[in-house]
C-alpha cells in the first residue's frame, strides 16, 4: 500500500503559540488516525516550520511508525544544522533549487509539496486577535492550489505587476491578488486570457498535467484498435491502389500474427 503524506502551510503572527500548537497537534493526530497518513514533509524556512516540527517530534515519540522527511532547497551543511537535528528525520530531500531566484524559492517549494502530498494542514491568520484558523485539505483536487502558486510564479517571471496583469485581462488588481491568495477563482474566459498573457496552458497552471496521468495500455489494445480501423476503412490505399475487404482482412491478420511473434521474441518465450 502506498504511503500517504502530508505537508503544511502557515501564514500568521500570533502571540499565543501554545494555543496553536495544541490545535496543530490535534489536527496532525487526526490525519494520522482518520486518513492513515504516515509521512510528513518538514521545511526550515519559517517559525511555523519549527512549530509543526515540534509537534511532530512529540507525536513521533508516541507513534514511531510515522516518517519525517526534511525538505531542503540545498544540501544540508553542518554550519546550518547539527547532526542531532538532522537525526530527527527519516529522510532528507534536496530539491536542487540553488539556481532559483530568492523570490521563487518559497513558491517553488510549495509547488513541490502540494504535488507530492496527499493532505495539507494549513494555518491562516484571522482578523483581530482571534486565534488563526486551522484546516486540513484533501489534495486529490489540487486545481486551485496549483493555480494560485503557478499564477504568481508565471506573473513574476513575465515581469508583470498585479496591476499590469489585471489591466491585460480586464479585471481589478484586487482580483489578481485574491487569485494569488487562493481566495477567488477566475471565470473560464478570464482563465484563458491569463494563460494567453502569461504564455502558458490551462493544464499547466491548474496542475492538470500532474493530476491526469495517462493510464498504462497493453500493446495488444493499441493493435486491436488499429486492426479494427484497417478492417472497416474502405478507402485505404497500398502503393496507390485501393485495398479491397479481403486484402484488408489479410493485413489485419498479418499484423496480429507479427505481434504474437514479436512478443515471444522479446519475452524469450519461444515456442518452436
Amino acid at each position: 500500500m502506498r504511503e500517504k503524506s502530508c505537508c503544511f502551510e502557515g501564514n500568521f503572527s500570533y502571540d499565543n503559540l501554545e494555543e496553536i500548537k495544541t490545535k496543530l497537534k490535534k489536527e496532525i493526530k487526526n490525519v494520522i488516525k482518520k486518513f492513515e497518513v504516515t509521512e510528513f514533509y518538514v521545511g526550515a524556512e519559517s517559525d511555523f516550520d519549527r512549530l509543526y516540527l515540534d509537534c511532530l517530534e512529540e507525536i513521533k515519540a508516541e507513534n514511531p511508525d510515522i516518517k519525517l522527511c526534511f525538505v531542503l532547497t540545498k544540501p544540508p551543511s553542518k554550519s546550518e544544522f547539527s547532526e542531532a537535528f538532522l537525526g530527527i528525520f527519516d529522510e532528507i530531500t534536496h530539491l536542487n533549487f540553488e539556481k532559483i531566484s530568492p523570490q521563487f524559492v518559497k513558491l517553488s517549494i510549495f509547488n513541490w509539496l502540494i504535488d507530492n502530498s496527499d493532505y495539507l494542514i494549513s494555518v491562516k491568520e484571522n482578523s483581530g486577535k482571534q486565534a488563526p484558523e486551522l484546516a486540513t485539505r484533501d489534495l486529490s483536487d489540487k486545481d486551485l492550489l496549483f493555480f494560485k502558486v503557478r499564477l504568481k510564479m508565471l506573473r513574476i517571471k513575465s515581469g508583470l505587476s498585479q496591476v499590469e496583469l489585471a489591466k491585460a485581462v480586464n479585471v481589478s488588481p484586487s482580483a489578481i491578488g485574491m487569485y494569488e491568495q487562493g481566495r477567488r477563482e477566475p471565470d473560464f474566459k478570464t482563465l484563458l486570457e491569463i494563460c494567453l498573457k502569461l504564455k502558458t496552458s490551462p493544464d499547466y497552471i491548474l496542475g492538470l498535467e500532474k493530476k491526469l496521468k495517462p493510464r498504462l495500455i497493453e500493446i495488444d489494445e493499441v493493435l486491436s484498435e488499429f486492426t479494427v480501423e484497417i478492417r472497416q476503412n474502405n478507402r485505404l490505399l497500398c502503393d496507390g491502389a485501393l485495398i479491397d475487404k479481403a486484402t484488408r482482412e489479410k493485413f489485419a491478420l498479418s499484423l496480429t500474427t507479427a505481434l504474437d511473434v514479436a512478443k515471444k521474441f522479446l519475452t524469450k518465450k519461444y515456442d518452436f
